[in-house]
Order: C-alpha cells, then structure tokens, then sequence
C-alpha cells in the first residue's frame, strides 16, 4: 500500500471512528466501538460499529460554511470507492467504506 493510499485509510478511518464516538449512545461512560479492517485483491474496507447506537442511521446532512460538524461523511462518500451503513438486530450500526489501493486519487 502506497503513502498515499495509507493517508486516505487513516483519515475515513478517524472519521467513522469520530463520528461513532459522537453520535453512539450509552448506558455507561464507556462506549463500545468496534473495528474491523481488511486489504483483499487491492481493496482496503474498513467497519466501525457502535455497539449501541442512536436510532437513526448515518446520514449526508447539508454543510455550510461556517458549521464545525457534519463534515466527516461528506468528506468520506468524496474519498472511498463504496461506503454505507446497516443497521444490527441488536441495535448497533455499522458504518463502512472501501479504498481500491491503486486508486486512490479520484
């Protein structure tokens, strides 16, 4: 994987990451986010799931200049090949992209 390819992983990774720890609700202090992450035939995807999440899915919401959130998904959907969300029977959500590795200048 290439310098380039690393740098776009790392950053939609602290993303989801970031907007999991936001948006997920709690019973305790301690919040349960779990991530996986796999490069197979030059495709990196990477899952983050809040182990109890809020109950609306992750969404693109209209960003304005000004606004200091809601940037993380609008800058993943711009950078990953794929991404999307589900939605557990357990009331998780899970949030993933996909990186083709030699494409990562789009």
């Amino acid at each position: 994987m290439g310098e380039e390819a690393r740098e776009t992983v790392k950053l939609l990774v602290s993303e989801l990451v970031t907007n999991s720890c936001v948006h997920s609700r709690s019973g305790t202090e301690e919040r349960k986010i779990e991530l996986r992450a796999e490069s197979r035939g030059g495709l990196a995807r990477v899952e983050v799931t809040d182990a109890d999440s809020a109950t609306n899915a992750p969404y693109l919401a209209p960003v304005h200049g000004d606004d200091e959130g809601g940037r993380g998904l609008p800058l993943v959907a711009a950078m990953a090949n794929d991404r999307g969300a589900r939605s557990g029977m357990r009331g998780q959500t899970t949030t993933w992209f996909s990186v083709l590795l030699a494409d990562v200048e789009r």
